[in-house]
């Protein structure tokens, strides 16, 4: 009430923070604090994927045999420049446990070879654990 009697209210962001706005911009207001505040939760979530999406480790053949070069660490998500065929997919879920997820919304910038076939793509594929 006190506030008000002041002509402004409070907005209390989920980000940290409190701050007056005028009531008399109060819309405008309004619309500028939920711009910056989705501004700061984009920076954080780009933050934490950068931390958890990492690529997938090297596949070799070994006397016929497809040996993942590395460990899956609990947790993460991975992505993989793919264009392989069902049976290159069968043998990464099965040697990881990992699940294809789809295509990213990003591809590569430039193409990569393929995790599987070496053949050059710029397909960006997800993989993850799934429960």
């Amino acid at each position: 009430p006190r506030d008000i009697a002041q002509g402004t209210a409070f907005a209390a962001r989920r980000t940290g923070g409190k701050e007056p706005i005028p009531m008399d911009d109060l819309p405008n207001a309004c619309k500028g604090i939920l711009n910056e505040i989705a501004e700061e939760l984009r920076k954080r979530s780009s933050a934490h994927m950068s931390d958890v999406v990492q690529p997938l480790p090297a596949f070799v053949e070994k006397e016929g045999n497809w040996v993942m070069d590395g460990e899956i660490e609990e947790g993460k998500i991975y992505e993989i420049p793919f264009d392989g065929t069902d049976a290159h997919a069968e043998v990464i879920e099965r040697a990881t446990s990992l699940t294809f997820l789809g295509d990213s919304t990003d591809e590569y910038e430039t193409e990569q070879p393929c995790h599987m076939s070496g053949k050059m793509t710029r397909r960006r594929v997800i993989l993850a654990k799934t429960y």
